[in-house]
């Protein structure tokens, strides 16, 4: 017999066996273990399962806790806030997300009478702009950003300079509470990331959606909105916001359901 046709045949012979081996092997394995399992059964009096009792707690506290270890897509742990004003020559709205606490503000409020005669231009998309920072300036404190939108270009260009008295009236503000003030125009701006896109995206309709809105039907503006399962507040501006921004003649009251109160950074603007 050939050499080559003896090395096949041990070859084969030799796996052949070895593959029966493990079969007779692992019958051998699988009887132990089911008679080691059947003598634990009988022990514990043949109960082999494993009891749990699950507790449902329906506490209103407990599911708000759980919804917050849920993943949020554009939440985050660092202070920031997504904002954005939004104005005709009558209507002001602001819109301020706290992204760290998941919390959403608005203002929806009518220009004083005084503020619609007296308005020179495009002050009034800078009024607005001075009653956003004016109200959230505390609530923006040690802010690590503050991305604001604005529908004018070129309100975006004087604030950015460093020398106008539009900076100035931001800056102070950006001062007394230390955050970090980006503004940026609603027709060409910058995401700091590309998730967040989608969501500037529909911050800037939402704003036009609710400028453009009777009173009525402000909260129905929000329901296609992103992150519109966020507690969401509507506050109340008043006239001194307002008229951070001076304009000639006389000063008109303005009333509303719940005054705001008159901190010292709106004392000392007036000042």
């Amino acid at each position: 017999m050939e050499r080559w046709v003896k090395v096949l045949l041990g070859t084969f012979f030799g796996s052949l066996g070895s593959f029966i081996f493990f079969l007779i092997f692992d019958r051998i394995l699988q009887h132990i273990r089911r008679m080691r399992t059947r003598g634990v059964e009988e022990k514990n009096g043949g109960d082999s399962s494993i009891h749990m009792r699950v507790k449902l707690n329906k506490d209103k506290a407990n599911r708000e806790e759980m919804e917050k270890l849920v993943y949020e897509e554009y939440d985050t742990e660092k202070h920031e806030v997504l904002a954005i004003c939004m104005e005709t020559p009558t209507i002001a709205v602001g819109i301020s997300l706290f992204m760290n606490d998941r919390e959403a503000e608005y203002y929806w409020e009518k220009f004083p009478e005084c503020c619609v005669k007296h308005t020179s231009g495009d002050d009034f998309i800078f009024r607005n702009l001075m009653t956003a920072v004016s109200y959230w300036g505390s609530k923006w404190t040690m802010a690590e950003a503050v991305n604001f939108l604005v529908q004018s270009g070129n309100l975006v260009r004087n604030v950015s300079k460093g020398t106008t008295r539009q900076w100035r009236a931001v800056n102070q503000f950006e001062e007394k509470h230390s955050f970090r003030f980006f503004i940026q125009w609603t027709d060409n701006y910058v995401c700091d990331e590309v998730c967040n896109d989608e969501l500037w995206e529909e911050l800037v309709n939402l704003a036009k959606q609710l400028v453009n809105s009777s009173e009525t039907e402000l909260e129905s503006a929000w329901e296609n909105f992103p992150v519109e399962h966020w507690k969401r507040k509507r506050v109340r501006v008043n006239g001194i916001n307002f008229h951070l921004v001076p304009h000639p003649g006389d000063i008109a009251t303005m009333e509303v359901d719940k005054p705001v109160e008159v901190t010292d950074d709106l004392v000392e603007y007036l000042r």
